[in-house]
């Protein structure tokens, strides 16, 4: 695809005059990255995508058909994001740190929203929110295994878009046919889970109270309202991941390629880092890593886009929530089939219990009640939103050098 018009399209459409990464080493290992994706999956040199790396603010990825050309941009923010999610998840970060994190890219999302004076009160807390001691050693002891998991979550993303170009293409990245006969068993077995409700009343109580926690150890004596935020909320994310289930089982809602290539794409991980020596528990525990942080970004950018009015989650949140079920259960087959005796599954409970504890619920829950809390004391009140767009683009120019993990 001509690069012109990718770039064209980018400035247009997103916070950045310039969405052009910086020449780099991390660009230039994108680029090898995706030319092995690419002789992986058999495309042919005449009919295949193109790679354009971005840095924008918005940290998304996306597939762009122009003029009959394929290209996919990554955006290199993304992989920062991925950072600086498993370092507060990996380091125990205090979680005022997450909050502001996530109000900075609440901003973000406002302002792709046009909504100024929301995206001007997240951004200017997002700088003066109260934070406590860096947890630097532990950052820096962790680092090599957070760079580990860093790279083998923007792999599986980087994958899963060239799957889709490839199937596109019609290429013979597996057998469709028996995976997609498999789906409905799959959305069976997860429709029940949901559906539950004995389960899904003892998993509530549980997520509510680790948040619930989470937020005394913030600010002392949990707020009422949060609590029934917290249950109200968790009450809707159990019934919308029963139907986004049932839904699939009907042949109602259109993720069965999206399936297809996170399991593709998940294999194409596999072969390349089990070549690297890494077990195969530590990448799948990564990978579903990658699932949860992922939909860290996508509840912000559902908060955006309701936060005047509470509504069901965003098609992209439902699809992440049944991406991460489906892909646990198929994931389940490969440890049997690989002879793990189900290393991965308690690397999965660690991962996701971690998650949530450090990132996923701050995220969820205590996000929403603190940028509900600040607009209400802001309601009537005029503040001077100059500069917050130039702030916000700034957040899309790469710092000179090697790129920033403050993402």
């Amino acid at each position: 695809m001509d690069q012109p018009k990718v770039h064209r399209y980018l400035s247009q459409s997103r916070l950045a005059e310039d969405p052009a990464a910086a020449p780099s080493p991390i660009s230039e290992n994108y680029q090898r990255t995706f030319a092995e994706l690419k002789e992986r999956l058999a495309f042919d040199p005449a009919d295949s995508p193109e790679l354009f790396v971005a840095y924008t603010p918005e940290a998304r990825v996306e597939t762009l058909e122009i003029d009959g050309d394929c290209s996919i941009v990554y955006d290199q923010r993304l992989g920062q994001s991925f950072n600086r999610l498993n370092d507060f998840a990996l380091a125990d970060w205090p979680q005022p740190y997450v909050i502001q994190w996530g109000l900075k890219h609440l901003a973000v999302a406002l302002a792709g929203c046009g909504d100024s004076d929301a995206a001007g009160a997240a951004l200017m807390c997002s700088q003066v929110w109260p934070v406590k001691d860096r947890p630097t050693t532990r950052s820096k002891e962790i680092f090599p295994v957070r760079m580990i998991v860093t790279a083998i979550q923007e792999h599986f993303v980087l994958a899963h878009e060239c799957v889709h170009a490839a199937i596109e293409r019609g290429l013979p990245t597996a057998d469709r046919a028996e995976f997609v006969a498999n789906l409905d068993a799959v959305a069976a077995f997860l429709d029940e889970q949901t559906g539950n409700p004995d389960e899904a009343e003892r998993q509530m109580i549980q997520d509510e109270a680790r948040a619930v926690q989470a937020m005394s150890g913030a600010q002392g004596t949990p707020d009422p309202q949060l609590e029934e935020r917290l249950r109200s909320a968790r009450a809707q994310e159990t019934r919308d991941g029963g139907r986004a289930a049932g839904e699939i089982l009907a042949g109602k809602l259109d993720l069965r390629e999206e399936l297809l290539c996170d399991q593709i794409a998940s294999e194409l991980v596999l072969a390349k880092f089990a070549a690297m020596k890494l077990d195969f528990a530590t990448i799948l525990t990564s990978i579903l890593h990658a699932f949860h942080n992922l939909t860290s970004l996508s509840v912000i950018r559902s908060l955006a886009r309701d936060w005047r009015e509470d509504g069901p989650p965003s098609p992209e949140l439902q699809a992440l929530t049944v991406r991460k079920g489906v892909w646990r259960t198929n994931m389940r087959a490969t440890e049997e089939a690989l002879g793990l005796d189900r290393e991965a599954h308690s690397g999965f409970v660690e991962i996701t219990e971690l998650h949530a504890s450090t990132v996923g619920d701050p995220i969820l829950f205590i996000l929403p009640f603190e940028f509900h809390r600040i607009m209400e004391k802001l309601d009537g009140e005029s503040f001077d939103k100059t500069g917050v767009y130039e702030a916000l683009h700034a957040l899309g120019t790469q710092p000179p050098g090697l790129p920033s993990t403050e993402a």
